[in-house]
């Protein structure tokens, strides 16, 4: 089977390519074929932890048993109950809420500013400060208020041209 003049020929194949080379007639076969399910060399994500056989004979710390132990229930947990129950006192069930807290409970309403009365067209909708009627503006303002210069190759929009065309 394995006649070449390569590496292979010096060395032959494995008793695994061997078997792994032969035809499986049925399903029988491969379960029948002994195999073993877990190598020490598999890959990292195999669900088998390999451990050091030296962690076993490793002196254990106190901490570790510490942490080793279950942690205990409260003494009050009652494990399995078939209904829970939760107690009100008599106060509770009898208090009434204050008018703050009623007030409270309210939701905010706001003033829609949609339907707003407007008023005059010269009267301003909002009321401006004297002291923001006197303000004048800086040169530096003035400057930056400025609008800026369209660009130079800048083409303004066509007027569209409307012919009528004589229909006959």
């Amino acid at each position: 089977m394995w006649r070449s003049q390569g590496v292979g020929a010096r060395f032959g194949p494995s008793k695994r390519i061997q078997e792994l080379a032969r035809h499986k007639t049925s399903k029988a076969v491969w379960a029948t074929t002994p195999r073993s399910p877990h190598s020490s060399s598999c890959e990292p994500n195999c669900p088998i932890w390999h451990v050091d056989p030296r962690t076993a004979t490793a002196p254990v710390s106190p901490r570790v048993l510490q942490l080793s132990r279950p942690k205990r229930n409260h003494p009050d947990f009652v494990g399995n109950r078939q209904s829970s129950q939760s107690f009100v006192s008599a106060a509770s069930k009898t208090a009434t809420a204050s008018q703050r807290v009623l007030c409270l409970a309210l939701p905010r309403l706001k003033q829609s500013d949609i339907c707003r009365n407007l008023g005059r067209p010269e009267e301003p909708v909002w009321r401006v400060s004297n002291s923001a009627k006197r303000a004048t503006a800086s040169p530096r303002l003035r400057v930056l208020a400025a609008p800026k210069p369209l660009s130079k190759d800048y083409l303004p929009p066509r007027e569209p041209e409307w012919t009528r065309r004589n229909r006959s």
